[in-house]
């Protein structure tokens, strides 16, 4: 019997329509499966990002831990410190968690020079190079990730004066002057030109030196200016302001204001009754007239200007003036050194700079903040051993 052209068509309609059926169908399964993949990802992503930057977070929580003069070192087994977000760390109710794990990578060991059974934490050269290991979480705890920084030192003075007194500018020896150094033969460092005392008021000054394991040998006297005062160096006078100061701190100016502990005039004079230990900016000419410092904890000074030296001042620690240095009367003791750009007039009255390093001034480090160390941040599990197990697991 013949088939009509009219169901042949249909039947072929009917075909078409089941074969497109299927192809939608198949298109929205995989479209709504790409879109759960995408979901995913997205979700695993988050996770991720949320874990790296609570381990972050770890990391700079270790900073502020360290430069509170938290430990980094068990001081009863010599062993590594293990620091533990709170719930509440963020802010919120609840945070997703962090772990960090201190660890001193140049403690002295039995057998070294410098190990001592008592203090199962001192490190080599007392300038400690800690391991930070930060492990940062995501909320529901399903990713993780691991930062490991090296911190160390950051000295407030990357290249410390060696000598009492340095000048790029003149100086003269006037009033009662008596500068020592017992760690060199050097006592003023000048760019320009130092004046011998030729006062005839009855005012004397004297430079005191180790000589050959002697202390307290004169060097220079009254008009006199001896050995230990190198003047007219063409490389402090033709320093630039900025070349100068960095030759020091080895940072431009703006960024050892924005390290500094106190900040004057903002945080008002009375802010020195607290400053021993700390990094002090003055900006502008300042009058200085009060003790700063300690033996156990010195100052860093800059007065971003001019600095007059006033009554009856002890001082403990460092001042670097961008402008002149100038004294009044009264009498000075400065333990530790003076950088001065300008020029210096000591005026009338007593005025003592007896030289000590930074670096032996403060106990246990307290003026030195900790940094990170440049080239130390990795953000995986590094297997230093090379025996095929990172060291993080």
């Amino acid at each position: 019997m013949a088939i009509r052209k009219e169901a042949q068509r249909g039947a072929a309609t009917l075909l078409v329509a089941v074969v497109l059926l299927a192809a939608i169908t198949l298109i929205t399964l995989f479209t709504a499966r790409s879109s759960l993949f995408e979901q995913r990802i997205s979700g695993n992503e988050s996770r991720a990002r949320q874990a790296m930057e609570t381990a972050e977070a770890g990391l700079q929580q270790t900073f502020a831990y360290l430069n509170a003069k938290g430990p980094f070192c068990d001081a009863a087994t010599g062993g590594d410190v293990v620091l533990n977000s709170t719930d509440d760390w963020c802010g919120e109710a609840t945070c997703p968690a962090y772990r960090v794990v201190l660890h001193l990578l140049n403690r002295c060991e039995p057998g070294d020079a410098c190990y001592d059974a008592a203090k199962l934490c001192l490190a080599e050269d007392e300038r400690p190079l800690i391991s930070v290991r930060a492990t940062g979480f995501s909320d529901d705890s399903s990713a993780t990730r691991i930062i490991t920084q090296l911190i160390g030192d950051d000295p407030p003075i990357a290249n410390a004066p060696k000598q009492p007194i340095i000048t790029r500018g003149n100086m003269t020896l006037s009033g009662n002057l008596t500068i020592i150094n017992h760690y060199s033969n050097i006592t003023i460092w000048s760019g320009a030109s130092v004046i011998g005392n030729a006062s005839a008021s009855g005012g004397s000054s004297q430079t005191l030196i180790q000589v050959n394991g002697v202390p307290y040998v004169v060097s220079s006297e009254g008009t006199d200016v001896g050995p230990d005062v190198v003047q007219n160096d063409p490389t402090l006078a033709n320093a630039t302001s900025e070349e100068f100061f960095q030759n020091f701190f080895n940072e431009p100016k703006a960024v050892v204001e924005a390290q500094a502990d106190i900040h004057l005039p903002a945080d008002g004079d009375a802010a020195l009754d607290e400053a021993s230990g700390k990094r002090i900016w003055v900006e502008g000419d300042y009058s200085l007239g009060t003790d700063i410092g300690t033996p156990e904890a010195p100052v860093v000074m800059v007065v971003n200007g001019s600095l007059d030296l006033t009554g009856n001042t002890v001082v403990w620690g460092v001042i670097y003036v961008t402008g002149d240095l100038n004294k009044g009367a009264g009498n000075v003791l400065v333990h530790g050194s003076m950088v001065v750009e300008g020029d210096v007039d000591l005026g009338t009255g007593s005025f003592v700079v007896d030289y000590a390093p930074l670096d032996q001034l403060g106990e246990d480090g307290v003026l030195n903040a900790v940094g990170a160390i440049s080239g130390g941040w990795i953000d995986y599990c590094p297997d230093t051993n090379y025996d095929g197990n990172p060291d993080c697991l």
